[in-house]
């Protein structure tokens, strides 16, 4: 009924019904219309970061158990994969002047890594990423410093390893040869040049009397690889790998990495000792 109705205009409708009769029906009410689903967006659960690593067979945005990795992989996944870099600080520019190189020598360099110039910004690497570019800064001085550092830096990036000069040995070889039709000789040379410490022209009388005077030959030898060359090479192996048993060290007592677990795997120490070398 509408709000204009009298009370007496009520009463003999009323009366009228009841006159008549009439039965006045009460409406049913009317079902509510079911609900309607939430957009995907809305109850879907937020997916992982990119600094979240995901559980294999997990829900999205679920954090994934430390992966299990060697130092190395630890570097060469920083350096490498993240691109992290080594900072030493405001005082490194003052300590160490950055180098004054052409553009030729950059597009040698990036080549040489395989980097490429995309014109863009980049993103943030990954927290464990930026512990580990530090951890690598801070190496101490007994483990070669900053000088260290720089070169872990390098390694990890081309996925590299130093050279030990494998299979190498010292020797002496003539340092000209020449090729005939009896084969591949020496070269030699007079012992005259040699000054004070060659040896003079032997004098010979010919069976005519005549005196000649013979020089003594000698051929000129090198050593294309020296002992010391190789004791050096094994001496920086030895010493990389004692810096990456540091850093290994340092994470394993102090922590601080969030989506990996370092293990005890090592480059070998001595992979000239006639063991059989893999790479870690």
């Amino acid at each position: 009924m509408g709000k204009g109705i009298t009370a007496a205009e009520r009463a003999a409708i009323e009366a009228f019904e009841r006159e008549n009769g009439v039965t006045r029906l009460t409406p049913e009410p009317r079902p509510a219309p079911p609900a309607a689903p939430l957009p995907e967006r809305l109850h879907t659960p937020r997916p992982a970061s990119r600094h979240m690593p995901r559980a294999r067979g997990g829900m999205p945005g679920t954090r994934a158990a430390p992966r299990a990795v060697s130092i190395r992989q630890l570097l060469e996944w920083a350096f490498r994969v993240e691109r992290a870099s080594v900072d030493f600080g405001p005082a490194a520019d003052i300590v160490n002047p950055p180098r004054t190189v052409g553009m030729e020598f950059i597009l040698i360099e990036r080549a040489r890594l395989g980097c490429q110039v995309d014109g863009g910004g980049r993103s943030a690497i990954h927290p464990d990423a930026d512990t580990v570019a530090s951890a690598v800064a801070a190496l101490p001085e007994a483990n070669g410093g900053r000088r260290m550092a720089i070169w872990i830096a390098e390694l990890a990036r081309e996925g590299a390893e130093p050279d030990w000069m494998p299979g190498a040995r010292p020797r002496l070889e003539p340092v000209e040869w020449f090729t005939n039709r009896h084969g591949r000789f020496p070269v030699t040379a007079d012992a005259a040049c040699l000054g004070a410490r060659g040896w003079p022209a032997v004098r010979r009388v010919s069976r005519k009397g005549r005196l000649h005077l013979d020089p003594v030959l000698f051929t000129p030898c090198h050593w294309p690889v020296r002992a010391e060359t190789i004791a050096a090479a094994r001496r920086r192996w030895l010493d990389w790998c004692m810096a990456l048993l540091t850093l290994r060290t340092s994470f394993q007592v102090y922590g601080g990495l969030t989506a990996f677990r370092l293990t005890d795997e090592m480059p070998p120490f001595q992979p000239w000792r006639g063991r059989e070398y893999t790479r870690c």
